[in-house]
C-alpha cells in the first residue's frame, strides 16, 4: 500500500489520491479552512493528525462508491475549536475513528451528513478529558437506505471536563434508515465532570432508531481484581484508559505505523 505525507497550514481545496494510505498533518495558526475531497471509488485509510490553536474548518467530503476507513488524532494542547463537515455521496462506506488526546480547551463539533442512497457511516471516538472538551456530534439522514451508528467513548481525569451531546436526525422523505448511537464515560475524578446529552429526531416512518448512554465510575470489583494481581490502583487505571483508547488504531494495516501510535497513546496515558 502507497503512504503519502501532506502537511497543510494554508486554506485550500485538496483532491485526495485514490487509493493507499495518506495522512494529513494539519498545522491550525488562527484560522485553517481546507475542503478534502475523496474521488469516487477510492479505498484505503486518511491518517489526520492536528496540531496548533485557533479556529479548523474542515470539510471532508466523500464522493460516490467509496469504502475507506479514517483515524482522526487531535494531540494539540491550545485552545482549539474544531468545525467539521463530512458528505457522504451515494454508496459510500465509512469507518471513522477518532482518538482526542488533547491537554488543552477545545471546543468541537461534528456533523455527517449522508446525502447518498444506500450510504453507511460508522464512528468510534475515544477521549480522554486531560483538559476541557465539549463534543457536539451529529448525523443527518438525507436520503433514504442510509446507516449511522455513533459509538463514543470517554475518560475523565480529575482535572478534565468532558460534554457529549450526540444526535441522530432522520429528515423527512427519507425511510428506511438507521440512526444509533452509544456513549460511555468514565469519570475517574471524584465529582462529576462529564455530561452526556443523547438525542434522536425522526421526521419520517419505517426507520430504525436508538440510543444509550452513561456516566460511571470504575468497576470496584475489576479494579480489585486487577489489584490482587499484584497492580497498583494507578496502574489498574492506566489499563483502563488503554482499554477504551487502543482499539481505534486496529483500522490500520501497516504494523510499524500501529507499535509508533500505540506507543504514543500509551506514553501521554502514562505520563
Amino acid at each position: 500500500m502507497e503512504n503519502n505525507n501532506f502537511y497543510i497550514d494554508q486554506n485550500q481545496q485538496i483532491l485526495s489520491p485514490q487509493s493507499g494510505q495518506n495522512t494529513y498533518n494539519f498545522n491550525v495558526k488562527d484560522k485553517l479552512k481546507v475542503h478534502l475531497i475523496i474521488p469516487e471509488n477510492s479505498t484505503g485509510l486518511l491518517m489526520f493528525n492536528i496540531l496548533g490553536s485557533g479556529i479548523f474548518d474542515f470539510t471532508l467530503e466523500f464522493k460516490a462508491n467509496s469504502n475507506l476507513s479514517f483515524l482522526y488524532l487531535n494531540e494539540s494542547n491550545h485552545e482549539l475549536e474544531i468545525l467539521e463537515k463530512v458528505i457522504l455521496h451515494e454508496q459510500v462506506e465509512l469507518h471513522a475513528n477518532y482518538g482526542e488526546l488533547s491537554d488543552g480547551n477545545h471546543k468541537r463539533t461534528t456533523v455527517f451528513e449522508l446525502i447518498g442512497r444506500k450510504s453507511h457511516l460508522e464512528v468510534r471516538s475515544a477521549s480522554i478529558a486531560f483538559g476541557k472538551l465539549d463534543w457536539k456530534m451529529s448525523a443527518v439522514h438525507k436520503a433514504k437506505d442510509t446507516y449511522a451508528m455513533l459509538k463514543n467513548y470517554g475518560i475523565v481525569l480529575e482535572s478534565g471536563f468532558l460534554g457529549f451531546e450526540v444526535l441522530g436526525n432522520i429528515e423527512k422523505h427519507n425511510s428506511q434508515s438507521k440512526t444509533h448511537q452509544e456513549t460511555r464515560v468514565m469519570n475517574m475524578a471524584k465529582d462529576v465532570k462529564a455530561i452526556v446529552y443523547p438525542q434522536l429526531i425522526i421526521d419520517e416512518n419505517d426507520v430504525e432508531a436508538s440510543h444509550a448512554a452513561s456516566v460511571g465510575q470504575p468497576d470496584p470489583i475489576a479494579v480489585y481484581y486487577m489489584k490482587s494481581r499484584g497492580l497498583s490502583e494507578q496502574e489498574v487505571l492506566n489499563h483502563m484508559i488503554l482499554g477504551y483508547l487502543l482499539p481505534i488504531i486496529d483500522v490500520i494495516e501497516d504494523q510499524t505505523i500501529k507499535e509508533q501510535l500505540s506507543e504514543r497513546i500509551v506514553s501521554k496515558v502514562m505520563a
